[in-house]
């Protein structure tokens, strides 16, 4: 399936060249003029825009056009040179966000993983240094594009420097295509919050400093015992949580195994909605029958903490702190956010009753500034062979406490 979409994408890519080139000889498109925008071009062609930027990179290397970015693609000659002047560094940025989005939204949800991405597009698109490329991973009814196909069509861009946030949990299939690009020259850039590859520049957020700061939270208010809820100990970000948890136990000279018996692993949680809540409501009612009741209830995110809290008040359940994680609050009664799998009017509703947010802060803003320091350095020679990494911070946010 991933080879035929891929010999169609190059197809496709060599018929869009040829019909270009034709056009550049024949005096349609003169000499200093403008190229109709990619998007027009790929809907004349009835295709994405990723097989029009790789017949543009050919016709641009062979000396027939100019990649403006942030203006046009312009007409150089109408004959092939060798180029000895150095064109724009290109940058393939591969995200969720579907391929309807053009990078131009601004009303942003600050703590939503979508705004990382967002926020990285905005901030590349402002240097005009580089050349940008953009394309989306989506499974939708008009059809479906992964990552491994992204990888694909990069093998014949060629960037310089490819980065993503997502997706996180790459295979180790779509690993092995991305180290043979590697091998080719190019940068990889990415968030390193589900999986750690040495080999690449990437961005850790400071998970063990935030779980460690909320944990010390609660210690101080005698909030125990308490629940810590992981979302798999196979999580980059879970592990580092688990080693915060561990470490602020550890500062108060508490037993590190009263910690660990306290971490509770959730598999196959669900997406915030009613059927969360069920879930939930079936692993907290045991934790509830003896005298050793929790005092505070630790989330894996703020969306888990909402859940958390409806299944307590359904299980008549009071008295106890429950905490989030990516204080992100505030979008959850917005449909768009992350409740867009809500299966009852009320839901958002109830979302918003129960304790006042205690949360961490993973401070997504700065994530986005880091991805894009390691990506303009790279694209201006500024490190060497060696990967380089970057730790943004997390902060405790309490609110109404």
């Amino acid at each position: 399936m991933v080879r035929d979409r891929t010999e169609t994408s190059k197809v496709l890519s060599n018929q869009i060249y040829d019909a270009l080139l034709i056009r550049i000889c024949n005096g349609q498109y003169v000499i200093g003029s403008a190229l109709p925008p990619v998007r027009k071009i790929a809907k004349e062609f009835g295709t994405s825009i990723s097989p029009v930027y790789a017949a543009m990179a050919a016709l641009e290397k062979e000396g027939f056009v100019n990649c403006i970015h942030g203006s046009m693609i312009r007409v150089e000659s109408n004959k092939p040179v060798r180029r000895s002047i150095r064109t724009h560094p290109v940058v393939d940025v591969v995200t969720s966000l579907g391929p309807a989005y053009t990078g131009t939204e601004t009303d942003i949800a600050p703590h939503l993983l979508d705004a990382i991405q967002q926020m990285l597009i905005a901030i590349l698109s402002r240097d005009g240094g580089i050349r940008i490329t953009l394309s989306s991973i989506f499974d939708t009814e008009g059809g479906k594009v992964t990552f491994s196909d992204r990888l694909e069509d990069a093998r014949q861009l060629k960037p310089q420097v490819f980065v993503f946030v997502k997706p996180e949990d790459f295979g180790d299939a779509e690993l092995a295509q991305m180290m043979r690009l590697k091998a080719h020259g190019t940068h990889f850039v990415y968030y390193a919050a589900r999986r750690d590859v040495p080999e690449f520049d990437r961005v850790y957020s400071d998970f063990s400093c935030g779980q460690k700061l909320l944990t010390e939270y609660l210690l101080a208010r005698n909030c125990r015992p308490l629940i810590r809820f992981s979302g798999g100990a196979n999580l980059l970000y879970e592990q580092q949580k688990q080693e915060g948890f561990l470490k602020a136990y550890q500062a108060a000279s508490l037993s590190l195994q009263e910690a660990e018996r306290s971490t509770i692993e959730l598999s196959g949680l669900p997406h915030p909605s009613w059927r969360q809540v069920e879930y939930m409501i079936r692993i907290m009612r045991p934790l509830f029958q003896g005298e050793n009741r929790p005092k505070a209830i630790m989330a894996v995110s703020d969306g888990h903490a909402a859940s958390i809290r409806l299944a307590l008040r359904i299980l008549e359940i009071t008295g106890v702190l429950v905490t989030g994680y990516d204080a992100n609050w505030v979008e959850l009664s917005n449909r768009g956010g992350v409740l867009e799998d809500i299966s009852e009017e009320s839901f958002p509703e109830e979302l918003s009753r129960g304790n006042p947010p205690v949360s961490v802060d993973t401070c997504l803003p700065e994530i986005s500034k880091a991805l894009a320091r390691l990506v303009l350095g790279r694209t201006r020679e500024k490190f060497g062979s060696d990967p380089v990494s970057e730790v943004t911070p997390q902060r405790l946010h309490v609110l109404g406490l």
